[in-house]
Parts: C-alpha cells; structure tokens; sequence
C-alpha cells in the first residue's frame, strides 16, 4: 500500500521525524472502555472458537514432542487457554491488534 501510495505521489512523510525515536505505549489511549452487551455477544462466539483452536494447537504440538501423558496434556489446555486470553486482554488495553499464534 505505502509504496503504490508513493507511486501515485499522495504519501507525506513530514511528521516521521517529529515524533520520538522510541516511545513507551499508553495503555487506553482512545478512552476507558465501555461495556456493550450486543457487542460483547459475537465476541463470545469468537472466544469459543479461540479456545477450541488454542486446544487444537496444543494437541499439535504435544503430537510432535510425542508426549504421551494423557493427564498432563490435559492439564495444559486451560494454561494455554489462558495465556491466550491474557495476551488478547493486554493487545486491548494497548489497542492494538490481536496476537493469533496459529499460522
């Protein structure tokens, strides 16, 4: 997109040097959050879907470590359910885009 917009000639980089070489990240920056149950509803959807391919990539991975303890792959699911869910909390907090491990 940058370098057609460079082709075309309507890019404009004069504020690139204004800005500070490195900058640490407000957290909300557009605002406290505010709760929509209509939104929230497909996003419980979602969430579903995202914790059934968290699962699945976590059966993956442990078929290609061959580990063969039942117990303790199950044991992984919710920390890996988890720890999704805590990096998708903090990528909203820093409004910035999901990170969606699976390639």
């Amino acid at each position: 997109g940058v370098l057609s917009a460079a082709l075309m000639g309507v890019i404009s980089l004069s504020g690139v040097g204004s800005g500070p070489l490195l900058a640490r990240p407000s957290p909300f920056p557009f605002g406290p959050p505010i709760f929509d149950l209509f939104a929230a509803l497909p996003l419980l959807l979602f969430s579903l879907v995202s914790m059934v391919e968290a699962t699945g990539q976590a059966i993956a991975v442990n078929e290609v470590l061959d580990k063969e303890d039942e117990a303790e792959q199950q044991e992984q699911f919710p920390n890996t359910i988890r720890g999704d869910g805590l990096a998708s909390l903090l990528c909203g907090v820093f409004w910035t885009s999901l990170l969606i491990p699976s390639g």
